[in-house]
């Protein structure tokens, strides 16, 4: 029965409407068995050891091989304050492996996360052979990636690694400073403030073909000194509180070893 307002459709236009009902019917059942190409494009993401998310990551220039020049300059210039977080990494195995070079940018994940999780997943040998990375980073990894850090090397017991930083990241908070201290005291990890080297390294590494116009790292020495004496700082306090627990323990241990030692002495006159 007709809606009110409409007038009902005759039977030829009925008749028509079913047959082109039952053609897109027809097609839509081919395209249904058609191989998807979706599907196709996910089981070859991971051609080149990228996954799909890691080829997404590529089209938005958030990792890859080579870095632009200009985002090295900014994102690692100590003196500039950027929202970002770029991980410049080197990946060797063994003594004699190729190194393997690679970035990435914080993007959903933190940069460090992203590289353990993710990368490293894909680029880990089926042995247990020893293994160093080495990260350059733009800012100092926060509380969280501290921890993460910690508890991956745990696992993966064949890893050193060593961390160069470009900035401080919260270095005034008191969970981050004890947990940059935790992870710079685990054997295998060295942490520090990225050097003049550092720098002319991650140039030459990172920057596609004749990488000229580094002499922009030449003024960041004073920069770079600042950082280098915050961050021992966390370190030396560390030192100070050992050293002062020491001497609290001998001024309480000192007199009683004295009596102990004046009773012996005694005992071996009188004998």
């Amino acid at each position: 029965m007709p809606l009110v307002g409409t007038a009902a459709k005759p039977f030829s236009s009925l008749s028509s409407y079913t047959t082109r009902r039952r053609q897109s019917l027809e097609v839509c059942s081919a395209v249904s068995r058609a191989p998807n190409p979706v599907c196709r494009s996910r089981k070859d993401s991971t051609k080149g050891g990228l996954t799909e998310r890691g080829k997404a990551m590529h089209k938005r220039q958030l990792r890859g091989m080579y870095i632009p020049k200009e985002a090295l300059k900014y994102h690692f210039d100590p003196r500039e304050v950027s929202q970002d977080t770029y991980l410049l990494c080197i990946l060797r195995w063994g003594e004699t492996g190729t190194p393997w070079s690679h970035w990435v940018k914080n993007y959903r994940y933190h940069a460090e996360v992203y590289f353990l999780e993710k990368i490293f997943q894909t680029r880990k040998s089926s042995k247990n052979i020893n293994c160093s990375i080495t990260w350059y980073l733009s800012w100092s990894p926060c509380a969280k990636c501290c921890r993460k850090i910690l508890n991956f090397l745990k696992k993966h017991s064949y890893v050193s690694i060593k961390i160069h930083v470009a900035r401080l990241f919260r270095i005034d908070d008191k969970e981050t400073r004890q947990n940059l201290k935790n992870l710079g005291s685990l054997v295998g990890v060295t942490v520090s403030v990225m050097e003049i080297e550092d720098y002319t390294k991650c140039w030459k590494t990172f920057i596609r073909g004749h990488a000229d116009g580094d002499s922009w790292i030449v003024g960041l020495k004073s920069e770079i000194r600042k950082n280098r004496l915050k961050f021992q700082g966390i370190f030396k306090v560390c030192v100070l509180c050992g050293i002062k627990s020491f001497s609290v323990m001998l001024e309480l241990v000192l007199p009683v070893f004295t009596v102990w030692l004046y009773y012996q002495k005694w005992i071996i006159v009188k004998v």
